[in-house]
């Protein structure tokens, strides 16, 4: 039986200014192929990184990544062979 996950990008930042660059998170593939996304993002300088995901009722169901990274170029592979098929909202605290 194949399973799909579709991923929506929901990306909370805060009020102050957002470097443009930092902006752009990349999800990929979408929907998602093989249990796996990627995701991909580009820090300027040094912060902490939140992602999470959630089902189609708002609960979590995984967080993904919650630490301080160095500035560069980032990107994390995600299992998703745990999740039911659906629509999943993917989001960013940074």
């Amino acid at each position: 039986m194949n399973s799909w996950v579709s991923i929506v990008d929901h990306t909370d930042y805060p009020t102050s200014v957002v470097n443009v660059k930092e902006d752009e998170v990349d999800v990929f593939p979408n929907p998602v192929s093989d249990h796996r996304f990627t995701i991909r993002f580009e820090l300027n300088e040094s912060k902490k990184v939140k992602f999470e995901l959630y089902d189609v009722n708002g609960r979590l169901v995984q967080k993904i990544l919650d630490t301080r990274l160095k500035n560069g170029t980032h990107a994390f592979s995600v299992e998703t062979s745990a999740l039911k098929s659906g629509i999943y909202f993917f989001k960013a605290i940074r």
